[in-house]
C-alpha cells in the first residue's frame, strides 16, 4: 500500500509535467527521484530568448535538446532526449550561452568538431564566458591545445589564461580538431562599443557569427550587459532571416511562391 508521501510525490509530478509534451514526460521517467524533481523544477521556468536562440544556432546530433535555467550548468542524456541546464544570471549573454554547445560535447571529439565548426574560435572564449565548470577538463584541454597551436597567445587575456590553467596539468589526450580563422571582428566590437546593434556597411545583419561572439569577448566589462543585448539581437536577426530564406527557397522549389 502507497504511503501518503508517495502519493503526493505523484500527484505533484503529474501536476507538474501536465503541460510538458509526452515524449518529455516519458524522458523524465528514465531519471532518478530527485534529478527528476529537479528536472520538473526547472522546467517551469521560461528559458532565456538568448539561451533558446543560441541553442538553436548551435543544435546538432539525432537526439532533441532541452533547455532549461538553473543554478549552474547541468546535463542528463537519456536514452532518446538531452537534457541541460544553464546557469540563469548568464542567460542573457549569448557568448555565455554557446557553452551550451560545449556542455553537450564535453569530452567527445566528434561533437567537439561539431561545435567548433559553428563557433570557430569563439568556441575558447565561450567555455570561459559560461564559466564551464572544471570537470570538462578533457574539453578544455583539447580548445586550449588547439587554439594556441593555431593563434598563440596574443589575444588572450589574463583572466582566460587562469581559467584554462587549472586543465594545464591534467592528463588529457592531445587531440588536434579543425579550427577556422581568427573572424574579422574588429568592425563588430566597435559597434557593439558604440552601443548599436552589430551590422553591415549594407545594414544587413552580420554575416559571421562567430565574429559577433570574439567582438562580444572583448567589449570592456562595464559595457558587458548591455553588449551582450545588442550582439544577441544581431544574432538573432542574422538567424531569422537565414531562416526565413530557406523558406522561401523551400517554396520556390515546390512551385509555390506567397509573395
Amino acid at each position: 500500500m502507497e504511503s501518503w508521501h508517495e502519493i503526493a510525490w505523484q500527484k505533484w509530478q503529474d501536476e507538474m509535467t501536465s503541460g510538458l509534451s509526452e515524449d518529455i514526460r516519458q524522458a523524465l521517467e528514465e531519471m532518478d527521484g530527485p534529478s527528476r524533481a529537479q528536472w520538473i523544477a526547472r522546467l517551469r521556468q521560461s528559458i532565456s530568448p538568448c539561451a533558446k536562440i543560441m541553442a538553436q544556432y548551435l543544435k546538432t546530433g539525432d537526439k532533441p535538446w532541452v533547455i532549461a535555467p538553473g543554478l549552474q550548468w547541468d546535463i542528463v542524456e537519456t536514452r532518446h532526449m538531452i537534457f541541460m541546464a544553464y546557469p540563469e544570471y548568464l542567460g542573457e549573454d549569448p557568448l555565455a550561452m554557446a557553452a551550451i554547445g560545449l556542455l553537450w560535447a564535453a569530452s567527445d571529439v566528434e561533437r567537439m568538431e561539431a561545435i567548433v565548426k559553428k563557433l570557430g574560435p569563439a568556441a575558447l572564449y565561450a567555455c570561459y564566458e559560461g564559466q564551464l565548470p572544471s570537470s570538462l577538463e578533457s574539453l578544455f584541454g583539447v580548445l586550449w591545445h588547439n587554439y594556441i597551436q593555431n593563434f598563440g597567445l596574443d589575444g588572450i587575456r589574463s583572466e582566460v589564461r587562469q581559467f584554462f590553467s587549472q586543465a594545464s596539468g591534467a592528463d588529457v589526450p592531445v587531440t588536434n580538431i579543425a579550427l577556422a580563422p581568427m573572424p574579422g571582428y574588429a568592425m563588430y566590437l566597435e559597434e557593439l562599443n558604440y552601443g548599436v546593434v552589430p551590422h553591415e556597411t549594407s545594414g544587413e545583419s552580420p554575416k559571421d557569427i562567430p565574429a559577433v561572439l570574439v567582438a562580444l569577448h572583448y567589449v570592456p566589462a562595464p559595457m558587458r550587459k548591455g553588449a551582450a543585448l545588442l550582439a544577441f539581437k544581431a544574432i538573432e536577426g542574422r538567424i531569422l532571416t537565414d531562416q526565413w530564406q530557406k523558406a522561401a527557397l523551400m517554396e520556390k522549389r515546390d512551385g509555390v511562391d506567397l509573395w
